[in-house]
């Protein structure tokens, strides 16, 4: 299963899974409808060894309509956000 195909169990139908997360990562992300979840995932729908036990590791969802226009306003691609995302430490 690839990371677009595994669709987070946490998600709620109006919400899109966009990252995992750390706390400072989570502060710095702008989305007015970031919501954070419990239970971070790979994306093949494992728990990853190095954070079962780190609780600074979590799902971040967004409402699904902000985060498709964030997209189109800065012609990008959810992948590549979630890659420049990951490089914020």
């Amino acid at each position: 299963m690839s990371s677009e195909s595994f669709v987070h169990p946490e998600a709620l139908s109006h919400e899109m899974f966009f990252s995992n997360a750390n706390s400072r990562q989570y502060i710095n992300l702008s989305f007015e409808t970031k919501r954070k979840g419990n239970i971070a995932y790979d994306g093949n729908g494992g728990i990853p060894a190095a954070h079962k036990d780190n609780k600074d590791w979590f799902p971040v969802f967004v409402k699904t309509d902000e985060l498709t226009s964030f997209l189109m306003k800065n012609n990008t691609s959810l992948q590549q956000f979630r890659k420049d995302f990951a490089k914020m430490k």
